[in-house]
């Protein structure tokens, strides 16, 4: 007697084929603000403004279809000195950025080299990982990248580059505050102006004191002309 069991059809994810491990020329094609996002550490939920760097790798293999290999890290938007992203800009840069602030878009096609791991996920599947980023050794060229470089901004919304992101990466970055003020702005406050009276002649024999003299106005432009942050 023979037990035959059925094998189930392979899923999306155990066809798909991560960056292989190694050290890796790259060069960076993208910053994507996450905006601000709530994830449980330890225990205890941490909210903070996040960025995801990625990079398109030069590695011996290509993906099926025949584009590069590119890996995504994911960041705290924050340069205090024991923040990962300023150990990245150490390693990358062999130095620490300036005092004051750093212009992300300084990245984009910059090359440097990315050590890739290996870990396997909980279902079994193989994650390819960014270990680390070095600078190029001497002698060596930054790849060409494959895609058009970009920076994306909440802080200056581009509707159609948001609307050219995979339905995950627009999912994760609608969760944040920044993104559902965009879509969902305030309503804007009216500012109401009273039109001063006509003042009245003064008495032909006008007090001391001046009761009965026109009020200054107020000028209140300035105020109407704010600008509504969203």
């Amino acid at each position: 007697m023979s037990l035959t069991l059925k094998v189930p059809a392979a899923d999306a994810g155990s066809q798909f084929t991560p960056a292989p491990a190694g050290v890796w020329p790259a060069v960076c094609v993208s910053i994507t603000d996450l905006g601000t996002q709530t994830e449980e550490y330890n225990g205890e939920a941490k909210t903070a403004r996040q960025i995801l760097v990625r990079w398109e790798l030069d590695t011996d293999e290509r993906m099926g279809d025949g584009r590069p290999f590119a890996l995504s890290k994911k960041y705290t938007a924050s340069l205090h000195p024991k923040s990962s992203l300023h150990k990245l800009l150490v390693s990358w840069f062999g130095k620490a950025p300036s005092e004051g602030s750093f212009d992300m878009s300084k990245l984009l096609n910059r090359g440097c080299q990315v050590q890739v791991i290996h870990k396997a996920k909980q279902n079994g599947d193989i994650a390819a990982q960014v270990q680390a980023v070095m600078p190029l050794t001497k002698g060596m060229k930054a790849p060409e990248p494959g895609v058009t470089p970009f920076v994306f901004s909440l802080d200056d919304f581009d509707e159609d580059l948001f609307g050219s992101f995979g339905d995950g990466l627009k999912k994760w970055i609608a969760k944040s505050p920044e993104y559902q003020a965009i879509i969902n702005p305030p309503p804007k406050q009216t500012v109401r102006v009273v039109p001063a009276q006509a003042a009245k002649a003064p008495a032909k024999n006008g007090n001391a004191a001046g009761f009965g003299m026109p009020r200054e106005q107020v000028d209140l432009s300035d105020d109407l002309n704010d600008d509504i942050p969203w």
